[in-house]
């Protein structure tokens, strides 16, 4: 079976890692007020760069420098900020033998060094980053010829319509997770999700 998760807020903590970033720049005069302004600023269509963010701040060049690598040290950490029903779930897909596709919205460089560092802990056997943050634009493309599959997304502010997902199943997390979405079915963790695609491998 082909298993599509997403990354943010779905695996990842994601206000938690974010909360980690916004710490890194402490000692060097980034304060969450200057690090959240310039979160802001830096996104561009709605998403995060790094380079952008790091050139918004008042630092000299040495200390952008070791901002980014303290940043890349984060990144490299990511297990710590990986649900724990996320890094189960993870490992009982292997054990399954599932096929586990990241597909995730988000500036390419930074979320490929996501990608990487989720790859060095467990198995992940193909991604994909997309600008489009419907995720709809590459959907037939990704599925095609892939069955069954079930994705797994928390689709948070972003409208779902059910006839753009056939052929597999679609699992929204909710709301209980701590970020969530609208949608159908709905799937309250990751631990859940394993009984609807435990009951959909014996159908």
């Amino acid at each position: 079976m082909f298993l599509f998760l997403d990354i943010d807020h779905t695996l990842l903590n994601t206000e938690r890692f974010k909360r980690a970033l916004a710490g890194c720049g402490r000692d060097l005069g980034v304060t969450p007020r200057i690090f959240w302004s310039a979160y802001r600023q830096s996104r561009t269509k709605g998403l995060f760069d790094v380079a952008a963010f790091l050139s918004c701040l008042p630092l000299s060049l040495p200390s952008r420098r070791l901002l980014e690598k303290r940043f890349n040290a984060v990144i490299n950490d990511i297990d710590t900020y990986i649900y724990r029903d996320a890094s189960y779930f993870l490992k009982w897909a292997k054990q399954q033998g599932h096929v586990i596709v990241l597909y995730t919205h988000g500036k390419k460089a930074f979320q490929k060094k996501k990608i990487d560092a989720i790859r060095r802990r467990h198995a992940i056997h193909a991604w994909v980053i997309t600008a489009d943050r419907t995720k709809r634009r590459d959907f037939t493309r990704i599925t095609r010829g892939r069955t069954p599959w079930v994705w797994i997304d928390d689709f948070k502010g972003v409208p779902i319509q059910d006839n753009v997902f056939r052929g597999g199943t679609l699992l929204v997390l909710t709301r209980k997770r701590g970020n969530g979405s609208h949608g159908k079915p709905t799937v309250r963790s990751l631990y859940q999700a394993i009984t609807f695609i435990q009951n959909i491998s014996r159908a």
